[in-house]
């Protein structure tokens, strides 16, 4: 999240933050915010127009005994090479996040005088008991487990998250905090279709109907490019060859979308309903090509507005919603 990736910033370049954000207590990442800060959160009173100094003291993100992770020590004699080569095996948003969750836990162990690498596995649990208290999900609590077994020395001869009491508190914390089932209706595919063939979203919905027609995810879709390696249309636009863009390495590298080339065929608009071509995977990408064009700044295929700005590229969580 966006909030994660400025924490992770502020703690890499030692900074001052003052947050000013919504009051939301019940948001997994409130609970975090809170352990990282030298004063608890208080509301901001109303403007009186009179105006006055409402900024706390800022303070500085680094924890006052910072204590270096695991993998520090482990690659101190290492060459630099193989060392990136280690730290790649992680994608650079799980690094982010644990290191986020990792410089939680040294603040807590820190303010109660404890080494966060290698103090009991009964310290570990309190701290995961305090994220329960605060109504942290169970796969939030799971987060936290990684990101200290990837810095925590040994316990007992196995890392922090395959000890038998964490992975019992892990059980646990899901019966006693289920997740939350998200009351949506399911969707219907005949009416997104039906949707898709009238105004306004016909012919603006390329990366709906990209999506599925391909059924691939979202970071998959993202990849795509209009690299002339990567983009191909067929005779008489009979078909639309896409491609990941070159380099593309997704977050889990075993996966075949890395090579893998994706055909969508058109359809014919004499078969069957007329209105069945305002649903051509081929045809919307020529229209929203030609749409974007103008003012497209990137080689990937899908882009989104960013504010003022022009259309940027998308991100996973831009696509579905403004392609």
């Amino acid at each position: 999240s966006l909030i994660a990736q400025a924490l992770c910033k502020g703690l890499e370049d030692k900074g001052q933050v003052l947050l000013v954000a919504l009051f939301w207590p019940n948001r997994t990442w409130f609970s975090e915010l809170v352990l990282l800060s030298s004063i608890p959160p208080w509301r901001i009173p109303p403007f009186s127009g009179k105006g006055h100094n409402l900024a706390p003291t800022p303070r500085s993100l680094e924890p006052p005994s910072l204590v270096p992770g695991r993998d520090q020590e482990d690659f101190r004699d290492l060459p630099p090479m193989v060392v990136n080569t280690l730290i790649q095996a992680r994608a650079p948003s799980t690094r982010q996040l644990y290191d986020l969750k990792w410089h939680i836990f040294v603040n807590w162990c820190s303010s109660r005088g404890e080494d966060p690498q290698r103090c009991g596995i009964e310290s570990v649990l309190s701290f995961l008991q305090g994220g329960l208290d605060r109504h942290q999900s169970a796969s939030t609590l799971k987060v936290h487990v990684a990101a200290i077994s990837a810095n925590h020395y040994l316990v007992e001869g196995r890392s922090v998250g395959k000890h038998d009491l964490v992975i019992r508190f892990l059980r646990g914390a899901r019966r006693l905090n289920p997740p939350r089932l998200h009351l949506i209706p399911s969707w219907d595919l005949a009416v997104v279709l039906q949707a898709l063939q009238q105004d306004p979203l016909s012919p603006f919905s390329q990366s709906t109907v990209t999506a599925l027609t391909s059924v691939k995810r979202v970071v998959d879709l993202q990849a795509l490019s209009l690299n002339d390696l990567c983009l191909e249309f067929g005779p008489a636009d009979s078909h639309v060859v896409l491609r990941p863009r070159p380099g593309y390495v997704p977050k889990v590298p075993t996966t075949p979308f890395r090579d893998q080339v994706l055909t969508l065929q058109a359809i014919p608009s004499q078969e069957g309903d007329p209105n069945l071509s305002l649903l051509c995977p081929v045809r919307a990408v020529h229209i929203y090509l030609e749409r974007t064009q103008p003012f497209r700044r990137s080689h990937q295929l899908f882009v989104f507005f960013g504010g003022q700005q022009s259309p940027n590229r998308g991100s996973p969580q831009k696509t579905p919603q403004y392609s």
